[in-house]
């Protein structure tokens, strides 16, 4: 009978810590339609996503991938970059047990992390569905499941940005100490600004006449990146950000 209530107290336990623990996915919709040069074999179009922690306690994020759709291309390969690293597309998992592989992302109440799904279709169009596992790691060997995201990515040929409106496109004021902007286009639809050390410190979505806040950025050099429809990058600029003088 007393093996019998530990058991049971254990178990309760067990669900009350797991409980605590809650996510965010974003964007909510993980439905990606992808553009590249499939004519290019090195190709790797990327289907950006979030993890935010809205926990109240620091949760230490594991990832896993699968691959659970029917149809996928046997030709594809799959990386997944998190704010830790960018692994290779054999990796599934940022924490295997027992597979030498140990580098859950900590997450503080209120922060998150770039979960990027890179796909390496090897010229190969097509559609799969991915699911995302993600749990707090609790011991070098054991984990606590918290939810589990489906990511549906189609890839098809790319219809490119012109030379000429790649070349008009400009960001500005630069220098700038608050904010910046766009030159007039209909074909940006992401923007990520990255420090020095190439970390994403600003995403934003692009928006027609749309002003992009950087004014709580430290004074410095910073790298504007743009990206169309196919998820690649358009084109990426040097903004240097200045607070104003007194």
């Amino acid at each position: 009978m007393k093996q019998l209530l530990l058991l049971i107290l254990t178990f309760f336990s067990l669900q009350q810590l797991q409980a605590q623990f809650t996510l965010e996915v974003s964007p909510e919709n993980l439905d990606y339609n992808l553009q590249t040069d499939l004519t290019y074999e090195f190709s790797e179009p990327i289907a950006h996503a979030w993890v935010i922690n809205t926990s109240d306690d620091t949760v230490n994020l594991r990832w896993m991938r699968e691959i659970i759709g029917p149809d996928c291309p046997a030709q594809w390969k799959y990386r997944i970059c998190d704010d830790t690293a960018c692994y290779s597309s054999n990796t599934s998992s940022n924490v295997i047990f027992g597979g030498g592989l140990f580098a859950p992302v900590p997450l503080p109440p209120g922060d998150s992390t770039i979960l990027d799904i890179h796909v390496i279709p090897n010229t190969v169009a097509g559609c799969c569905k991915l699911r995302i596992n993600l749990s707090h790691v609790v011991s070098a060997n054991l984990d606590e499941p918290i939810t589990s995201v489906d990511v549906n990515i189609c890839i098809s040929p790319e219809v490119s940005v012109s030379e000429r409106d790649r070349l008009s496109l400009r960001v500005y004021p630069n220098p700038t100490s608050d904010y910046f902007t766009l030159t007039r286009n209909n074909f940006i639809k992401h923007i990520y600004v990255t420090n020095v050390l190439g970390k994403r410190v600003k995403s934003f979505r692009a928006s027609m006449g749309g002003k992009y806040d950087i004014s709580e950025l430290p004074d410095g050099i910073y790298m504007v990146s743009m990206l169309g429809d196919n998820n690649r990058v358009v084109k990426t600029v040097r903004i240097s950000k200045r607070s104003p003088r007194p």
